[in-house]
């Protein structure tokens, strides 16, 4: 597999169901950097809000991929809803290529300060990413990991953000 060409590679990954990526990220360092890559570049698309809402209309359009009962994609997204600091160092990876939040920090910062869309904003200079913006990210993306799993343990991973007693 190592003499095999990255694209070749990017290929035949690309073609995983999605209960298999977790498991083949822990393979080798190519497999993870291929499969990690492509998902987080997904995750980041979500920013723009014309594009997750026009995703997840089109996975709900398909009858076959979406569970029986499903949340409308144009639904509001809730005012409280927590954004988890892993899913703002996620949104980092999708937006920088990979770099890692640890560079660039500055005097008097440890590498774990300021995981927020603020700061999330301010490393990237990107004054179009706001906290309302992240959040309704996570939302439309856990809307569309809900049209697209169909398996408990792959639910498990964003259902929280559907069930409004985590909206603390």
């Amino acid at each position: 597999m190592n003499l095999l060409p990255s694209e070749i590679l990017i290929h035949i990954l690309d073609y995983l169901p999605q209960s298999s990526r977790k498991d083949a990220r822990l393979v080798c360092h190519s497999f993870n950097g291929i499969v990690s890559r492509s998902q987080f570049a997904l995750l980041a698309s979500f920013l723009d809000p014309e594009v997750s809402t026009a995703t997840c209309e089109l996975i709900a359009r398909d009858l076959t991929r979406r569970p029986s009962s499903i949340w409308s994609p144009r639904c509001s997204v809730p005012a409280k809803l927590p954004i988890p600091e892993s899913f703002i160092l996620a949104l980092h990876v999708g937006l920088t290529g990979g770099r890692s939040w640890i560079g660039g920090v500055g005097p008097g910062k440890t590498a774990v300060d300021d995981v927020n869309p603020h700061g999330l904003s301010r490393r990237l200079n990107r004054p179009d990413v706001t906290e309302d913006n992240v959040r309704q990210a996570l939302f439309r993306y856990a809307l569309y990991l809900s049209y697209t799993h169909h398996e408990k343990e792959d639910q498990s991973s964003f259902s929280w953000v559907l069930d409004i007693k985590f909206w603390a």
